[in-house]
């Protein structure tokens, strides 16, 4: 193996089950990157977007933590992953942020080092980053790629380019998008943003958020199935699908 050049930084690493997505309660180690520059107007992961100068990983319950020092090169992040946990056991390594797709470099090391012994990665974007998307796509085998196109955002229709790039660049036997909502959210506007994107092959992921005006027990059946209904003419399938992990209190 070549010697590893890239280095990144990371917030932690921990094994649990996905709360998120059509991937929901599978076993996954998930790896979150440190840093993000986006400036998401209601981001829920703030505590992410500074990189510290060290991190943990967390094995398995009962074990202590390992304390880790930023940035590492992504051969040193493997093999101590290796050692640590049975990495064949995992349905998959899920990247996520912070904003991954802003450490490109590292990750065109380290994703090569999962799938070519047979790993799966999957990956979560913000959708804002096109370009190293592009470059990204086809190291890893799964994607959540976000749409940020509530108003919560603060982006205000801003980001149909990038939309158009991402969705050129996807594939959606691999690719799935996400929309998070607050169940008082403006449809017409949401719609308005999707209108002309080329989505119909692709599965859409509904997900309130998990820190808004309103709570996840204000979304009422009638209003869930009224939202799925809005996005069933854009998508091949469209699912409502909450944090599941927040809602079970576990990681």
């Amino acid at each position: 193996m070549k010697k590893s050049k890239a280095t990144g930084n990371i917030s932690e690493v921990f094994a649990s089950i996905q709360g998120e997505g059509p991937h929901i309660g599978t076993m996954q180690l998930f790896i979150r990157l440190a840093g993000c520059t986006l400036n998401c107007k209601r981001c829920e992961l703030k505590e992410y977007q500074q990189i510290q100068e060290h991190f943990s990983i967390r094995p398995w319950p009962g074990l202590r933590n390992i304390r880790m020092t930023n940035p590492v090169t992504a051969d040193k992040l493997f093999h101590k992953l290796k050692n640590l946990y049975e990495l064949d056991d995992f349905y998959c390594i899920s990247i996520l942020g912070g904003e991954p797709l802003e450490q490109t470099a590292f990750l065109a090391e380290f994703i090569p080092m999962l799938t070519k012994r047979n790993i799966m990665v999957f990956v979560e974007t913000s959708g804002l980053l096109p370009a190293e998307f592009e470059q990204l796509f086809e190291l890893a085998d799964l994607w959540c790629v976000d749409l940020k196109i509530s108003r919560a955002w603060g982006f205000n229709g801003k980001l149909r380019r990038k939309h158009e790039r991402i969705l050129a660049a996807a594939k959606p036997e691999n690719t799935y998008f996400r929309i998070l909502l607050d169940s008082n959210d403006d449809p017409e506007s949401i719609i308005s943003q999707l209108k002309g994107l080329k989505t119909s092959q692709y599965e859409l992921v509904l997900q309130p958020f998990a820190y808004a005006p309103s709570h996840v027990n204000d979304w009422d059946t009638s209003t869930i199935l009224e939202w799925i209904n809005l996005f069933k003419p854009y998508f091949r399938q469209v699912r409502w699908i909450p944090q599941v992990h927040k809602l079970l209190r576990i990681i």
